[in-house]
């Protein structure tokens, strides 16, 4: 049987959407880097690597911003929209499957379960695979 999520919490267990909890991500190496702008609550709550960066003195925590220069802005944008959808967006279903793109697909898939790996999200390397 399936757990049951409440419905309500208390506010402080509640995210805050409030601009200045918002983090700042950078993703890849320049010049192919790419920046997003994720809510810390989120991140924070389901993930112990957000957590600790953000909890303790570390400059990622007074500048709200982390760095993964080691990873793919495009597998990044993939995890995140999981993060937030709980779902994994891949190549559109209106263009016909060949084995090239279907091949490509598996890899990105692959990267998606990696990062997630690397960030210790379970969730996310369910739905990767």
């Amino acid at each position: 049987m399936a757990s049951q999520v409440a419905a309500r919490v208390t506010k402080d267990k509640a995210f805050s959407f409030d601009v200045s909890t918002q983090l700042t991500v950078v993703v890849g190496k320049e010049p192919n880097h790419k920046r997003f702008l994720v809510h810390e609550g989120l991140l924070c709550a389901r993930f112990e690597f957000f957590k600790r960066a953000m909890n303790g003195n570390w400059a990622e925590r007074e500048e709200r911003l982390i760095k993964l220069p080691e990873d793919d802005p495009e597998t990044f944008a993939t995890y995140i929209n999981v993060v937030y959808t709980n779902r994994v967006a891949t190549n559109p279903s209106s263009e016909p499957k060949d084995a090239v793109m279907v091949g490509g697909e598996l890899i990105h898939l692959c990267k998606v379960y990696v990062l997630g790996e690397k960030l210790c999200d379970i969730r996310t390397k369910n739905a990767a695979v």
